[in-house]
Parts: C-alpha cells; structure tokens; sequence
C-alpha cells in the first residue's frame, strides 16, 4: 500500500492502475467526456475511498452536491462528488483508500458518485486513469 510519506510510484504512473473509489460493486453510468468526469452508480451506503494517497484540499457545496477534493501532489486532483456524507476535513491527510465520506439512497437510482481527476486545470478521462 501506498502511504503519504512512502508513496512507491508517482500519481501519473499508476494511470491504469487506480484504486477504484467505492467500496464494494459499481457501474459506470457515463462516461468522462471532455472537460467532465465519470457517474458510477454504487450500492446503498457505499462507502467511498481515495483513490491515491493525499491531502484534502476542499469539503463543500458545488456544482456536483456535497464535494471533496484530494491533492495527489504534481498538479493532481481527484474530485468526489454527490456524497451524502464527509468524513473527512480540509488539510487531513489520507493514506490511499482512506474513507473520505458515503453515498446513499433509498434505492440504486439515488446512490451514485460522481469522480473527477484533473492535472492542475485540465480534467482528465478517470476511465483510463481507473483501469476500466
């Protein structure tokens, strides 16, 4: 595993070979397209994890609901967002698949994730970068 102070490999060699932001089963429901990340629909109270170790660098309201965003280092981001609850605080550091927060829903429909990864301004395919 691959902690903050350890990490063996950079962010930008583990494209391909992300660690996948949920806990248990999740279904791509679209796909990145340019500028936009991914919407994976998750199981009921999921519980959502960092991809790569990191420091979170915003918990708030955006666009995308409840949002959390994790600093990998060398200009990478990785964006949590529509989760129901944060576990997680502005300037904690978390080791990779830290808990960050939950998604839930009365059903399927209503339990998603939407996940980003950007280099500095630039919003890359989280598709690739997860192996999928």
């Amino acid at each position: 595993q691959r902690g903050t102070g350890q990490a063996v490999r950079s962010f930008r060699e583990l494209r391909g070979r992300l660690s996948f932001p949920l806990i248990g089963r999740g279904e791509v429901l679209t796909e990145g397209a340019p500028g936009r990340g991914i919407t994976l629909r998750a199981s009921r109270d999921a519980q959502v994890r960092s991809v790569y170790a990191g420091r979170v660098s915003f918990v708030g309201a955006t666009d995308y609901g409840q949002t959390a965003v994790v600093e990998h280092g060398g200009g990478y981001f990785s964006l949590y967002g529509e989760l129901q609850e944060v576990d997680v605080k502005v300037g904690d550091h978390l080791e990779e698949r830290g808990l960050m927060g939950w998604v839930r829903g009365e059903n399927a429909e209503a339990s998603r994730l939407y996940f980003e990864l950007r280099h500095h301004k630039a919003v890359l395919d989280a598709s690739v970068w997860l192996g999928l």
